[in-house]
């Protein structure tokens, strides 16, 4: 059976506003993430680890942890 036009167009809306929702969450994500990242970069510079952050970046691989369902990051 073919839609009304009105049908579709309630459609879109609840399509676009699940997008609204989904976007806001990506925006408050980000958001927190960049505020994390000053703080840290902040830290970093605040306690002179420049050099061993550089170090750890350039050396640092990716660990297999059975416990944990993430890799972590090691020297």
């Amino acid at each position: 059976m073919r839609k009304t036009i009105k049908q579709r167009y309630e459609t879109l809306l609840k399509n676009c506003e699940e997008v609204s929702y989904y976007i806001q969450a990506l925006r408050d994500e980000l958001e927190y993430t960049s505020e994390e990242l000053r703080y840290k970069t902040a830290f970093i510079s605040y306690k002179q680890l420049d050099e061993e952050f550089c170090h750890f970046r350039k050396n640092a691989h990716e660990e297999f942890d059975d416990d944990l369902p993430f890799p972590t990051l090691t020297l």
